[in-house]
């Protein structure tokens, strides 16, 4: 399976699971544990302001039948139009 690749901002998968090294227990920690049976899509937004301007980034999961998934990652500025 490929890895997925992470964006500026985003941990790698060791930092997420790295026996609560960067996460301590609690329920976010328990949402990325939880057992995936049955999930078709897992997504985490995030709201940074970075330079002053407000940017939305959002990760997304798509879980296949056959156990695959799908990664991808999306960052949109928030300006005022």
């Amino acid at each position: 399976m490929i890895e997925p690749v992470y964006e500026k901002g985003y941990p790698n998968w060791d930092a997420v699971n790295n026996k609560g090294k960067y996460m301590t227990d609690g329920p976010f920690k328990a949402a990325f544990d939880a057992d995936t049976s049955g999930v078709v899509r897992r997504e985490i937004t995030t709201y940074r302001m970075e330079n002053g301007m407000m940017v939305k980034e959002t990760a997304v999961r798509d879980y296949y039948k056959d156990g695959d998934y799908h990664d991808t990652i999306n960052s949109m500025p928030l300006v005022e139009r």
